[in-house]
């Protein structure tokens, strides 16, 4: 009884001395710094790091600095993998101080999104998260889709920006394979710098029990003790915004579930505890939107700005677990012209950019330009002359490091784009990525790349040229002949029932004739807006391999080029293609990007490689 009375004791004793260390251990709480912006406009003096007096500055006082409004974007719900309903999760954005949240479910965005609405007094937008072949895409502002987005992630990018819809490369440096985004040369209009997912996973065995235990008593900061700073990822958004406008959000990715997320390395278990709370992700960190006048209380009309905003990246990031409020702005003039975070601003004369931030003692201002540190120094103001060449600037704001806070910056901005003047200016209205009427800007779909082979084009669609139908058992196809004998009829049924490889295809073993080419053309339409999968197949082993390259077609006819260069493998092919072994061309709809049961029609005329 005595040895048993001794081991509970050490038990007990085991069990306070942890619980002390983990309360000993807790991170500190975020710094209220809504008593600086009152001291000023009180005309209380306040000091920055070098000891100078604020007041009496006009150049960064409250009443000068735009007014923003807060919100969390990337939230899953119970319509995909999250735990709460969207107005559980309105709910917990209106507790956590937000005005806005930006839902993400996964989706193929055939189905439309809510339209906005107001919820808690929090405006709820709908978006979609669609899964790629190389990464997921967070598409926002987008209809529903004709045909399910899904396939390579340059054919779901075009897609989004044919539909208008606005696309952000989501969680892109994920330890998670599939999750990771890996094709750069997509045009994406944005990418989420930081990910709360991602930053997850990459945690150590430790260090997720530590969190586990800190957890119920300071869930926001525990939180905050995972972020790092994404140096690499920086890097890659500093090298794209040099050559396309891309604009960068910070991503709560909040599901409030472990179910099949309770993932450490190579450990993976099932799990339904509701954490971390929706609450709790969003006192993490949040986007601050600039708006040119409040909100109304509009859903639809203040939807339309906000998503407007979110376009233009007029919006910085900021940890709120380090601090709060946060009052920040990062301009650029020369003369009467003036810009914003998110905005162009034509190359020419010198300019200056200034950032702006209310922070406390010991802030730091760091501006960069095209990704290289150009200045560092002490709030509030940082004021820079810059030449004036074509160039992208952004800055963050460092706070002074408290005990077991993380070394990440309080606040990133968004840049300003120093370009050559466009050819042709767009119009001062617009939104990038739509047009003046809110159509998508450009035709995607058909590549008008010239160029020939050194025999001439071969024609493959002439009555002397074989064609067949390729199906699954459940699907059927049929290929008839056009007029003047160099047109092909496809038409297509695909078998009902779940998704189960259905497919149909019109084939040609004609490629085996011909020794080199560079490019496929053909002109073709068809009897609904689709993704046609243009493939080539060398005859190896039972199934042979395969290199595709999807194309869009609808009703209006159109030519299209396809280079050989853009085809990619297919399962286990090589990536080089052996043009001369090749054998066969297929011209196949699938259920990448067709329902099971669809039916419809494909007009081609004039195919031809070259």
């Amino acid at each position: 009884m005595r040895r048993l009375l001794y081991v509970l004791r050490a038990l007990l004793l085991a069990v306070g001395a942890g619980l002390a260390v983990v309360i000993l251990t807790l991170p500190p709480n975020p710094r209220d710094l809504g008593q600086l912006g009152l001291s000023l406009l009180d005309g209380r003096a306040l000091t920055d790091s070098q000891g100078r007096q604020a007041e009496g500055n006009p150049g960064w006082s409250p009443e000068t600095l735009p007014a923003t409004v807060a919100g969390a974007y990337h939230i899953h719900t119970t319509r995909s993998d999250g735990s709460g309903s969207v107005n559980e999760v309105a709910a917990a954005a209106a507790s956590a101080g937000l005005q806005f949240v930006v839902l993400t479910d996964h989706g193929d965005a055939t189905r439309g999104p809510d339209p906005p609405r107001y919820s808690h007094g929090v405006l709820v937008l709908d978006a979609v998260e669609i899964s790629t072949a190389h990464g997921h895409y967070v598409a926002l502002d987008l209809p529903a889709a004709p045909y399910p987005l899904a396939g390579e992630a340059r054919d779901v990018a075009e897609d989004v920006q044919r539909l208008g819809g606005f696309g952000v490369a989501a969680h892109p440096d994920s330890r998670k394979a599939n999750l990771a985004w890996t094709d750069w040369s997509v045009p994406i209009d944005g990418l989420e710098w930081l990910n709360a997912d991602s930053e997850w996973r990459d945690e150590s065995w430790p260090a997720t029990a530590l969190l586990f235990l800190r957890y119920p008593y300071r869930p926001a900061a525990t939180l905050m003790t995972m972020l790092a700073y994404p140096e690499r990822l920086l890097a890659r958004w500093d090298r794209l915004a040099a050559t396309r406008r891309v604009v960068a959000f910070a991503a709560a990715d909040a599901h409030a579930r472990l179910w099949r997320r309770l993932e450490v390395r190579s450990f993976s278990m099932p799990g339904t505890l509701r954490a971390p709370s929706y609450e709790s992700s969003f006192q993490l960190f949040a986007l601050q939107v600039q708006l040119d006048r409040p909100l109304t209380g509009s859903g639809p009309e203040d939807g339309r700005r906000l998503l407007d905003a979110l376009r233009r990246g007029h919006m910085f990031s900021t940890i709120t677990a380090l601090a709060a409020p946060a009052r920040f702005d990062l301009t650029a003039s020369r003369g009467t012209v003036g810009v914003r975070m998110g905005d162009e601003i034509s190359a020419g004369s010198p300019l200056e950019v200034k950032a702006r931030a209310i922070g406390p003692a010991g802030t730091r201002l760091r501006l960069f330009e095209n990704g290289r540190l150009i200045e560092d120094g002490p709030a509030p103001v940082l004021t820079y002359r810059a030449s004036g060449h074509p160039a992208v600037y952004r800055a963050e704001v460092w706070l002074p490091r408290r005990r077991r806070e993380p070394a990440i910056p309080w606040i990133v901005s968004n840049p300003i784009f120093v370009r050559e003047p466009p050819r042709r200016s767009q119009a001062s209205g617009d939104v990038p990525g739509r047009t003046a009427s809110g159509t998508p800007a450009g035709r995607a779909g058909a590549d008008t790349g010239t160029g020939t082979g050194s025999r001439g084009p071969v024609l493959l669609s002439t009555r002397k040229v074989k064609w067949h139908v390729e199906h699954d058992a459940r699907s059927a196809g049929r290929v008839g002949r056009g007029g003047a004998g160099k047109g092909l009829t496809f038409e297509y049924a695909l078998g009902p029932g779940p998704r189960a490889s259905q497919f149909a295809a019109a084939a040609t073993d004609a490629l085996k004739r011909v020794d080199t080419w560079r490019l496929l053309r053909f002109r073709a339409r068809a009897s609904r807006p689709m993704r046609l999968s243009v493939q080539v197949r060398q005859p190896t082993g039972e199934v042979g391999d395969r290199w595709t390259r999807s194309v869009y077609l609808d009703a209006t006819a159109r030519e299209v080029t396809v280079r050989l260069d853009d085809f990619r493998p297919v399962a286990d092919a090589p990536p080089r293609i052996p043009t001369a072994e090749l054998q066969s061309l297929l011209l196949v709809v699938d259920t990448v990007n067709t329902r099971p049961g669809t039916r419809g029609t494909v007009w081609l005329d004039d195919i031809r490689v070259e």
